[in-house]
């Protein structure tokens, strides 16, 4: 095992253990989530892009959903766009943390409260496109599930969208960190 191997088995291994040992403590917080969230979802990611990426989230898009029993709202994952026609990629556990990782990485977070005093953090991914195709209604046609989204600093269609409490991301991160550990060391992670 290298020396990269190892920082990246260390940092995920540390950040699984800060969301385990605080997860139910009123120390944890939402933006110590996230922070956890940013250190697993973008870091090990750029380095799973330039290996197989399908190999470490393996398995059925739809067993994935069943046993997390964790759902977008939208999830179109848009592969590329000329303007007239959209390719879309094939819902994969790794298309799903792909959208995932960039939603958190180009900061589409938005957290709200409902009257029970619980957090809702929505994360979502916007695919961007030419402001051309935008304001003339013309980008993804065939799409009515995809939402505009016309920020002064992003335009663009949102393609992945999800709204999870705290413990149900948090349940997201540990299957995340647990999915690096296993194709880095080959097993599941001890505890």
């Amino acid at each position: 095992m290298d020396n990269n191997q190892e920082f990246y088995i260390k940092q995920i291994e540390t950040t699984k253990k800060i969301i385990e040992t605080f997860s139910d403590t009123d120390k944890f917080s939402p933006t110590m989530l996230i922070n956890s969230l940013l250190s697993l979802v973008i870091l090990p990611f750029e380095k799973a892009k330039e290996k197989d990426g399908q190999r470490i989230f393996a398995g059925s898009y739809g067993d994935f959903k069943k046993e997390l029993d964790i759902a977008p709202t939208i999830f179109i994952p848009i592969k590329s766009c000329d303007g007239k026609i959209v390719n879309v990629e094939n819902k994969s556990i790794y298309s799903y943390v792909k959208k995932f990782r960039n939603g958190i990485a180009h900061q589409n977070l938005e957290v709200s409260v409902n009257e029970n005093k619980t957090i809702y953090i929505t994360i979502y991914n916007v695919y961007p496109c030419s402001i051309k195709c935008t304001t003339s209604k013309r980008l993804c046609p065939d799409i009515k599930e995809l939402s505009i989204c016309k920020r002064n600093d992003l335009k663009g269609v949102i393609d992945f969208k999800i709204t999870l409490t705290v413990p149900k991301l948090q349940k997201l991160a540990l299957y995340i960190a647990d999915s690096y550990l296993k194709a880095i060391i080959g097993k599941e992670s001890l505890n």
